[in-house]
C-alpha cells in the first residue's frame, strides 16, 4: 500500500511538472505582446510610428486618414459619445528593435501620451510623453521595444549632431544646372557621444526662395531610383554620410532652400542654386 502510495505521488509530480513545461511551451508559442498608443482624446493630435523599413501607422489629422501600413497595426476610432473622433493605434507582435514616433499638431496646445508596452510573457511597462505643441512643429520620439525582456524597453528623445553638409560650393549651399537632370545632397550625422548615427530615418525638403523669402509651399524632394523610396536618405558607411540621388529636371530655376529633416524634429538647411 505504501509503495503505491508513494508511485501515485511520483506520478503526480512528473505530471505537475509537465503540464507547468507545456503551458509555458504554450505561453510561449501564444506571441501576446504588443504597442499600443494612447493619445490625448484630440482630432488635431497627429502621431505616427515608423518601423525600420520605413512603413508608417497612426493617424495623420492634416490628410484626414489612419495609417496601417506596419503589419499586424490597426488604428482605431475609441470615441464612444464623443463626436470628436479619437484614435488609438494598436500593433499586435511587434518585432523587437527601434521605431520612431511623429507626434505633430496644426495648432499650439499641451500634448500627452501613453504608450504601453506588452512582451511576449504578458508582462507590461507603461510610458508617458508629453509636452506642449507648437503649430506646425514635428517632434520625435525612438521607441525602443524588447518583447523578451519587456522591462527593457523605453521612449527617448531623438537627439544628434549634425555635422554638416558635403560636396557644397566654397561659398555654401550647392549649384547645378538644371540639364545635369539630377544632383547629391550629402551630410554626415552623429550622436551626442559622437558616434555615427548610422539608422536615422531623413526626409528632404525644398522650399523655392525669392528675393530670400518663401515662395509657394515647401515642396518633397525627387528621386528617380527606388533606392529612396519615401523621400528618406541613405546612409552610406564607407562614407559615413548620408545621400539622397535628387531629381532637378522639374525645378525653375533659382534659389531653392533645401531643407533635411531628421527624426528627432530638427531641421537642417542650405541652399540650392538652379541654372
Amino acid at each position: 500500500m505504501m509503495r503505491m502510495r508513494i508511485f501515485l505521488l511520483g506520478l503526480l509530480v512528473i505530471t505537475a511538472v509537465f503540464y507547468c513545461h507545456e503551458q509555458a511551451h504554450s505561453d510561449q508559442q501564444r506571441d501576446m505582446s504588443s504597442v499600443i498608443i494612447y493619445p490625448d482624446p484630440s482630432p488635431d493630435l497627429g502621431f505616427i510610428l515608423v518601423d525600420a523599413e520605413g512603413r508608417r501607422s497612426g493617424w495623420d489629422p492634416v490628410k484626414g486618414i489612419r495609417l496601417r501600413e506596419i503589419p499586424g497595426s490597426n488604428v482605431l476610432n475609441e470615441s464612444v459619445e464623443d463626436p470628436q473622433p479619437w484614435y488609438v493605434l494598436y500593433l499586435k507582435k511587434p518585432d523587437s528593435g527601434r521605431y520612431r514616433l511623429e507626434i505633430t499638431g496644426q495648432r499650439d496646445f499641451p500634448f500627452s501620451l501613453e504608450i504601453e508596452f506588452k512582451g511576449s510573457g504578458r508582462k507590461m511597462l507603461t510610458k508617458t510623453v508629453e509636452g506642449f505643441m507648437f503649430a506646425g512643429m514635428n517632434y520625435s520620439y525612438l521607441l525602443s521595444f524588447d518583447k523578451t525582456n519587456v522591462e527593457n524597453s523605453a521612449v527617448l528623445p531623438a537627439t544628434y549632431q549634425f555635422r554638416g553638409f558635403r560636396n557644397i560650393q566654397p561659398d555654401g549651399g550647392y549649384s547645378t544646372n538644371r540639364a545635369t537632370g539630377e544632383i547629391s545632397i550629402c551630410f554626415v550625422l552623429t550622436r551626442q557621444n559622437d558616434e555615427p548615427a548610422h539608422d536615422v530615418h531623413a526626409r528632404l525638403q525644398l522650399q523655392r526662395m525669392v528675393v530670400d523669402k518663401p515662395a509657394g509651399n515647401p515642396l518633397d524632394a525627387q528621386s528617380g531610383s527606388m533606392q529612396y523610396r519615401e523621400n528618406l536618405f541613405q546612409y552610406h558607411p564607407d562614407k559615413g554620410q548620408y545621400t539622397y540621388l535628387m531629381d532637378i529636371s522639374d525645378l525653375e530655376e533659382g534659389t531653392w532652400e533645401i531643407n533635411v529633416l531628421l527624426d528627432d524634429g530638427s531641421k537642417h538647411s542650405t541652399q540650392l542654386r538652379v541654372e
